[in-house]
């Protein structure tokens, strides 16, 4: 193998595959100047077949005479020579890091960001594996986590959860394998005593504390499960006048609306009284329709009640505390680490407003305390219950309370920038779409065509793993075998025909609500 160009922060390296064993794409090689001591770390990404003048004119000529009997006069040696140079290919291979090398002891050889620099065609090229490699890149020793193995050498991939308090994003295509990537680094995440909220929107992760058989496993007693209107309801007093409010008139709060200002007067009284309920709240704006000279009028009162119907009706609010959700109790059952799930598939968006609004302001209430324990949050298929701002609150101000996210998507595009730009870890399983790689860059420390050519040439169950949990040195990853309760998969009519992994609903339609909004 040899340097024949570079170009930017990539060499193009020639190789005869009849002599030397194809690069697969994702090994790593050493390109190493034993004058210097120096060398640099570098990834193929692509294959390709060299180019020489006359190649052309070879390949036509051999087709266009195909049914011509000739007669060449070759020497053996020259033509055995001829097909090997035809054969020849080339390998892209991008510059990730440069070493300086201790002969000595090379565990202790220091890697570094490249500088620029780069060797003479005068040098030793060879694979490195990985099981060299991992050593160098100084990967810390706690709270380890074992994800797979890497592709090409089968080497435990293992990194630090520490690393992942922060940003997460796990991307690709359908059936790809993000969900189930997803639930080992959140197991493993639990057994270092991490705690979740998920919002589940396939109905995937209630299965987590159950082995295949269905029976229960370790998680067992630690992953908690509710569903919306049915083990999932909160009292008024809970949800809270603001949040409550926000999920009443559905747009932005105006505190000089009428209706406002009339229903949080009633609020405010029934709740100082300590008679604040579902019942009692209808009842007041009953009341104050009837009677005269009271401050609230036809059209905003018989407004509020249709609201309020449609709010009761999900069967998410409950006048008994004993049958109420309070998520600060919840996490104290669980012990050690653990997760509640939240299931939210099949819900209707006024639903997931109301149960995404008031699980988020209670986890930002939760971590306002500074001796509160930091959290987990994995949130699949965001864009169906997260809008802009809630966003801008959980990256810009709960990520630094201690809100540590994970988010997973099969639609990259959906993802809002200011996601991307916050990434500190990501692992990207196959993509086709030129939009939803061009819409990742920001958030991967690869050029745009390492990207391309990666993304298009991933086998399913494979991911690219790089970030701070890889010191910024990618790697192609199978994550491993887990050993819990199948969930989350299509049905099907005719099941022998193809086992589908349906890792994710298809993006709902969204409840049309305008005639149920309050009208000033």
């Amino acid at each position: 193998m040899e340097i024949f160009d570079k170009k930017g922060n990539e060499l193009i390296l020639i190789y005869d595959p009849v002599q030397e064993k194809d690069p697969e794409v994702g090994t790593n090689f050493l390109v190493f100047d034993s004058v210097t001591q120096r060398g640099l770390l570098v990834f193929i990404i692509e294959q390709n077949l060299v180019n020489v003048p006359g190649i052309l004119e070879e390949l036509v000529r051999t087709v266009g005479f195909g049914k011509v009997v000739t007669t060449t006069h070759v020497p053996p040696e020259l033509g055995t020579y001829l097909i090997d140079v035809k054969n020849m290919k080339f390998a892209r291979a991008k510059i990730i890091k440069e070493i300086n090398l201790n002969k000595d002891n090379p565990d202790k050889s220091k890697i570094t960001n490249w500088t620029g620099w780069i060797p003479t065609r005068n040098v030793q090229i060879k694979k490195l594996d990985d099981k060299t490699l991992i050593p160098w890149l100084e990967f810390s020793n706690k709270y380890l986590m074992t994800v797979g193995v890497t592709r090409i050498d089968k080497h435990p991939f293992k990194v630090n959860a520490g690393y992942f308090q922060g940003i997460l994003l796990v991307v690709g295509k359908k059936g790809s394998g993000k969900s189930h990537l997803v639930k080992i680094i959140t197991l493993e995440i639990c057994d270092h005593g991490g705690k979740f909220l998920i919002f589940d929107i396939n109905n995937e992760y209630a299965s987590l504390g159950k082995d295949p058989a269905g029976k229960p496993n370790k998680y067992y007693n630690c992953i908690l499960n509710f569903t919306p209107g049915d083990d999932l309801k909160f009292t008024l007093e809970y949800v809270g006048l603001p949040v409550f409010t926000q999920i009443l008139f559905l747009t932005g709060i105006d505190e000089t609306r009428p209706q406002y200002g009339s229903f949080r007067s009633i609020w405010l009284e029934l709740e100082n009284a300590g008679t604040l309920n579902t019942t009692t709240l209808r009842d007041e704006i009953q009341t104050r329709l009837v009677q005269s000279g009271q401050s609230i009028s036809q059209n905003i009162g018989h407004a509020l009640l249709r609201r309020l119907k449609l709010i009761f009706d999900t069967g998410l609010f409950t006048d008994h505390p004993a049958s109420a959700v309070r998520l600060e109790k919840e996490f104290k059952n669980i012990k050690k680490g653990g997760a509640i799930v939240i299931n939210l598939k099949g819900t209707e968006k006024l639903v997931r407003d109301i149960v995404v609004r008031t699980m988020l302001e209670k986890v930002s209430k939760i971590l306002e305390d500074p001796k509160a324990e930091p959290l987990f949050l994995l949130a699949e298929e965001s864009q169906l219950y997260f809008e802009e701002r809630v966003f801008e609150n959980l990256i810009t101000r709960m990520r630094h309370l201690g809100l540590y996210q994970i988010y997973v998507t099969n639609t990259p595009t959906a993802l809002r920038d200011i996601v991307i730009r916050q990434t500190d870890n990501i692992f990207l399983f196959r993509l086709s779409s030129e939009n939803d790689v061009r819409h990742l860059i920001a958030a991967i420390r690869l050029d745009r065509e390492a990207i391309f050519a990666l993304t298009n040439s991933l086998p399913f169950r494979t991911c690219l793993a790089i970030g701070t949990c890889t010191n910024e040195y990618p790697f192609l990853v199978e994550p491993r075998e887990l050993d819990v309760l199948a969930s989350g998969k299509t049905r099907l009519l005719f099941p022998d025909y193809k086992e589908i992994d349906d890792e994710e609903e298809d993006e709902y339609d969204e409840d049309d609500d305008d005639d149920t909004k309050l009208q000033a």
